[in-house]
């Protein structure tokens, strides 16, 4: 399948995702678009909210760091985790001294890939600490975007989506932010087709998608992947052949039973 075939299913499914999206404000994908959207930086007045506060209206850093919470898991329980973290320390740089059982903590219990993530958020900002001798990231709006992106993507420790998202949301930069979760919803929706890794994968819808509509196919990907996955209808099918066509297990082969092995004494 050539580059040109495999970009048809990938805008089939931006037209799908764009379609099923409601017109009011109160529907996912418009709530996720909108939320990316209002995410680029706008000068905000770092007392206007607590989020504000605790990055001192540097919306660079604030995208890093959301980032970080929102790789490999829900846009959602980022911003709680977001909220929690603005509530709970001072500003950010009170969050790099933390102890990782206290990062923890603020996450909340069982959020995904928790010590990896606290662990690499740590070495990331004690990364822009130790190059800026403070924890910023602002003056990356001054820089050429290909250069921005890539001091982001030399930062210790970061996985590639947290670049790739805060290079496209805060600096407006050609990037599409990947992640597993991201990974195999398309590759299920035969968008990719499993031959790639993650990295090899974003750069291809990178190049694929057009200047300028990599930031709403991001947002409508991310929010297909966060909804409640729904059984697939192959999937259902098979479930109702088993149930009326095959009762009982018929038609199972079974396995024979293993001899039991006997424990030498002494």
């Amino acid at each position: 399948m050539t580059t040109t075939d495999r970009a048809k299913p990938l805008y089939a499914l931006i037209a799908k995702l764009k379609a099923r999206r409601p017109a009011g404000p109160r529907g996912e994908a418009a709530h996720a678009l909108a939320s990316q959207i209002e995410a680029k930086p706008m000068d905000p007045d770092p007392l206007a909210c607590p989020i504000e506060r605790c990055f001192h209206g540097d919306g660079v850093l604030r995208e890093f760091v959301r980032s970080y919470l929102m790789w490999e898991t829900t846009a959602a329980k980022a911003e709680a985790a977001l909220s929690r973290i603005a509530a709970s320390v001072v500003d950010i740089n009170e969050l790099r001294v933390c102890l990782p059982d206290e990062i923890g903590a603020l996450l909340g219990g069982g959020y995904p890939k928790v010590d990896e993530r606290v662990h690499r958020l740590k070495a990331s900002l004690g990364d822009i600490y130790k190059r800026e001798h403070c924890l910023r990231l602002a003056h990356l709006r001054e820089k050429p975007k290909r250069d921005a992106r890539t001091y982001l993507e030399q930062i210790a420790s970061v996985p590639t989506f947290v670049p790739a998202r805060t290079a496209l949301v805060a600096l407006e930069a050609h990037a599409f932010p990947l992640d597993q979760r991201m990974y195999a919803k398309l590759e299920d929706a035969a968008v990719l087709d499993g031959e790639r890794t993650v990295e090899e994968a974003a750069a291809w819808l990178e190049r694929t998608l057009k200047a300028g509509e990599a930031l709403e196919a991001f947002s409508l990907i991310q929010s297909w992947a966060d909804a409640p996955s729904a059984k697939s209808p192959a999937k259902k099918a098979a479930k109702v052949t088993k149930k009326k066509g095959n009762p009982a297990g018929a038609g199972r082969s079974k396995r024979p039973a293993r001899p039991a092995r006997s424990r030498k004494k002494g």
